[in-house]
């Protein structure tokens, strides 16, 4: 999961799925991102908390800034697609309001499709308790995914004044059977002084063979983006002699993959 932010953003994935998926650090509260990949596909997914429509300085101000640092995330890993969600606090049928100014010029300027738009125009994603609608929970993505299907989902069960909105498109993986899947608890508690050391010397044995190609090493720019696969791989490389040196030597307990959760499998499951 990617790291839930003070606004409640989350990224939730299914723990099955044959990819490579890398939470991305984001400055802003309002934002969280995580980097997919397999074989014949990269995407950034990214779930946005836009401040209210106010038409204050301070909320214009806030939103700016949250699209600029989509803006760079878009200029760091361009190549990729992209799938932008969340609460957008923006009504498309409100002309007179800045933020959406502001959307409309990030998503022409970085050709961008609101694909949330091709909903019927009665639908709706937010209802106040005095029966007030709109639709501020949108679906942004890169023109090449605009094959893909939006809807908004309106269930008695939910008692929170936004309506669940699902984006559907196609996304090649393999998908691990639950029936063979299990999960590794590591019980630190239990290990002893010659686990810990036995744990140390092994990740010292791999690190010592671990190199850094001096290209990234040497390079100080900033907005370089020549040397992105080449981090990420060296990433997964570091998590993966962390990952076997605690369990080659760390004592852990195998248990299997317990039932799911209420709403997964109609809401989430691919």
């Amino acid at each position: 999961m990617c790291r839930p932010t003070i606004w409640g953003l989350a990224i939730v994935w299914n723990k099955n799925l044959a990819l490579s998926i890398i939470p991305v650090e984001t400055a802003s509260d309002r934002l969280c991102a995580v980097v997919i990949k397999s074989d014949n596909q990269s995407i950034v997914l990214c779930n946005v908390y836009m401040p209210c429509d106010n038409n204050t300085d301070e909320n214009f101000e806030i939103y700016g800034d949250v699209l600029y640092e989509m803006l760079t995330l878009f200029e760091l890993y361009r190549g990729y697609d992209f799938i932008i969600g969340g609460d957008f606090n923006v009504d498309f049928k409100r002309n007179e309001s800045r933020n959406l100014g502001l959307l409309k010029q990030f998503i022409d300027e970085e050709m961008f499709t609101c694909v949330s738009l091709q909903c019927p125009n009665t639908e709706f994603t937010y209802e106040n308790n005095r029966g007030n609608k709109s639709f501020i929970d949108h679906f942004i993505v890169s023109e090449s995914l605009t094959n893909c299907n939006v809807n908004v989902s309106h269930d008695g069960n939910n008692l929170t004044e936004h309506k669940p909105i699902t984006l559907e498109t196609t996304c090649s993986s393999i998908i691990i059977s639950n029936e063979n899947f299990s999960q590794i608890k590591i019980e630190w508690d239990k290990s002893t002084d010659i686990n810990i050391s036995n744990y140390k010397n092994l990740q010292d044995q791999y690190f010592n063979q671990y190199i850094i190609p001096n290209g990234i090493l040497d390079c100080n720019d900033f907005n370089c983006k020549q040397h992105n696969d080449c981090i990420l791989e060296k990433l997964e490389e570091f998590i993966d002699i962390i990952k076997f040196s605690v369990n080659a030597t760390i004592p852990n307990k195998r248990f299997s993959h317990k039932k799911g959760l209420v709403g997964w499998h109609e809401f989430v499951k691919p």
